[in-house]
């Protein structure tokens, strides 16, 4: 018996560190998200040329040619919409996701959506909040269709999660019987 409560209890530990690890990636993430929509025009497109370089000349490496001058402004563009958006918000949402699922497994009133709903409405308000700071700082411009690209990220992080909750045996989200520690 003292075997079963104590192992109950690590379990519980490890859960509950789980928890308070990701929450503090979420947060911390998503600060960087916000933070970096504050950064001022030159110095965020200087930031996001250099990385757009750096995987151009991989790119290049592996296949000479490939993004050529006249080409490196799209390229450059795409790059910034779906690393800087898109995966950007994919891997808040994971970590947003897990760190709500944690906390809302030992709830009473728990329902398995609610993770979905909580979890979203947060990216919402990190995607709104960043290009909002964007129409108050010098050389950048907010835009709605960057939120609907970080949205979209956000609900791939999702369905990411969603997919590995619903295939995992013990966690399966329409089982009446899940965890509740």
């Amino acid at each position: 018996m003292f075997m079963v409560d104590s192992s109950l209890n690590q379990l519980s530990r490890k859960q509950n560190i789980i928890k308070w690890v990701f929450f503090g990636l979420a947060v911390a993430f998503s600060l960087f998200l916000i933070i970096n929509g504050a950064i001022q025009g030159e110095a965020s497109a200087a930031e996001s040329d250099s990385i757009s370089k750096a995987e151009a000349d991989i790119i290049n490496t592996v296949s000479p040619g490939t993004i050529t001058p006249e080409s490196f402004p799209t390229f450059a563009f795409f790059n910034r919409k779906l690393l800087g958006h898109f995966l950007a918000f994919t891997l808040d949402s994971v970590f947003a996701t897990i760190a709500i699922y944690y906390f809302l497994i030992p709830r009473k009133w728990y329902k398995f959506y609610f993770i979905y709903l909580i979890s979203f409405g947060f990216g919402f308000i990190v995607a709104a909040i960043s290009e909002i700071m964007q129409l108050f700082t010098p050389g950048r411009t907010g835009a709605f269709s960057d939120v609907l690209i970080d949205m979209g990220g956000y609900l791939l992080g999702l369905v990411i999660i969603f997919l590995i909750l619903f295939f995992a045996k013990k966690h399966h989200p329409f089982d009446k019987k899940v965890a509740m520690n």
